[in-house]
Formats: C-alpha cells, structure tokens, sequence
C-alpha cells in the first residue's frame, strides 16, 4: 500500500474533525430552536468524515487483498467498488472544464437545465457507455437529480438560483 493513497482521506479525515470542533463554538443566538446556523456544517462535515473512514478502510483492505496498487493500474472487485482506475490529471482537467461550462451556463439557461446538461453529460464520460439503455438511465439521473436539488434549494431553504432565459 502505497502512503499517497492513504494520505488524502486521513488528510481529509483531520480537516474536517478540526473544522466540526469549529462549529461547536458557533454560538446560538436567542430562540430555543435546536436548529442553529452551525448545523448544516456539522452534517456535511460528519458526512465527510464517515466517507473518508470508509475511503482509508477500503483502500487499506485492497491493499492487503490485491497488494500495491501502481498509478494507472485497474484495480478488481473490493467490497461494492466494482473496479476502481486511479484518475489521471486529464480527467481532473476536464471535470474543472465542465464545471466551468455550468456556472457559465447556469446564468444563461438557468441552474436546473445547467445542472441537468453537467450531471448527464459528466455521467456519460465517467460511465463511457453509449448504449441507448445506458443514455436513457443517465438521462432519468440527471432529470431526478437536477429536480430534487432544485426543489431543494429553491423551496426547502428558500433560496433564489438562477433562472436563465427559459424560465
């Protein structure tokens, strides 16, 4: 096992038990609402100390399955990843690419289309299926996903996403 592979999600790991001590000094202000602004951060910062757990976990136990894993190399089946084929810096570039064609595009067509044509889009490069079985699935995660984030934000915590020409 290489230490490269278990130095991110421990990185990680410390940052974010750090910054969750941080958001218990976040005082309460009046009310007697459980609910403080210091929660929304302590769930997403306990989500991502729970996955990056589980990442050194099963990175430490395909090491001890498979052995060292080379850069590039495709890694079989451990636990429920199927396969895993570490990333290389043109993957990182075009997924920064995308990201940037959807902020740019969520001004001029709106956030849900933006965020539908990214999701389908950036789905389809990382599955590389071009069957009409695999188009329609993506489609439906896109359109799923895209919906629920919208609702989200727009009704739940009544905030204003853009719009765009179209609606």
């Amino acid at each position: 096992m290489k230490q490269r592979d278990m130095a991110s999600p421990i990185i990680l790991m410390a940052f974010s038990l750090f910054f969750l001590y941080q958001t218990l000094l976040i005082k309460k202000v009046g009310g007697v609402s459980v609910i403080g602004s210091g929660l929304f951060p302590q769930i997403l910062l306990t989500l991502i100390l729970i996955i990056s757990a589980a990442n050194v976990f099963n990175t430490w136990r395909a090491a001890k399955k498979v052995g060292q894993v080379e850069s590039g190399e495709l890694v079989e089946s451990v636990g429920c990843v199927k396969s895993v084929k570490i990333l290389n810096h043109w993957a990182a570039l075009s997924t920064i690419a995308m990201l940037i064609i959807t902020v740019v595009l969520s001004d001029v067509i709106g956030f849900l289309l933006a965020s539908g044509l990214f999701l389908f889009f950036f789905s389809l490069y990382m599955t590389r299926k071009f069957d009409v079985r695999n188009l329609i699935k993506l489609a439906i995660f896109a359109v799923i996903v895209s919906v629920t984030i919208h609702y989200a934000f727009v009704s739940l915590l009544q905030l204003t996403l853009p719009s765009g020409i179209l609606f």
